[in-house]
């Protein structure tokens, strides 16, 4: 029953992250994290990326959530419609 609720929640989230014209294979987290890391993230990233951290951090103790999901075999994403990044 964990695994299927794991598998139904990254779903949802991928889900969330498409609707947000996403590419259809990275978590918000790992978006959030992505953008982060690049050094030139837009306005809204900073604030969401703290909210994200501080809710997996009460949920299980995560400090830095949003990084560690970055999938950095998946850069760049192509299938990305609306880039988190300025330039």
């Amino acid at each position: 029953m964990g695994q299927y609720l794991f598998n139904l929640l990254l779903g949802i989230d991928q889900f969330a992250n498409v609707v947000l014209l996403g590419d259809p294979d990275e978590t918000i987290s790992g978006r959030l994290g992505r953008a982060h890391l690049s050094g030139k993230a837009k306005w809204f990233v900073k604030p969401s990326k703290i909210f994200v951290d501080k809710i997996f951090n009460m949920v299980d103790g995560q400090q830095n959530h949003c990084v560690d999901s970055v999938e950095h075999e998946d850069i760049p994403h192509s299938k990305e419609l609306w880039s988190w990044q300025r330039g």
